[in-house]
């Protein structure tokens, strides 16, 4: 299921860059690839402890990306995992 999410994830931005060309968000997007790529490798590697690391960090990393386009009402909340 987490890893349809990231593909979900990854497909959104995509149209994003292609659809949105206009907007100077489209131009941070990839700002998130290195988030994502963790939590790839940590679903394919099932390793509970990296994956928690890896959410963590793509979570930090989208929130701050909405707080730099000035989106900060955009931002993720998660109890601990």
């Amino acid at each position: 299921m987490a890893d349809f999410e990231i593909n979900k994830i990854k497909e959104e931005l995509k149209d994003i860059q292609k659809y949105e060309t206009n907007r100077p968000e489209s131009e941070m997007t990839p700002m998130i690839n290195p988030a994502l790529d963790s939590v790839s490798k940590a679903l394919q590697k099932q390793n509970l402890v990296h994956f928690k690391s890896s959410f963590n960090f793509l979570t930090k990393t989208c929130d701050n990306c909405h707080r730099e386009t000035k989106h900060e009402f955009q931002t993720c909340t998660f109890l601990a995992i």
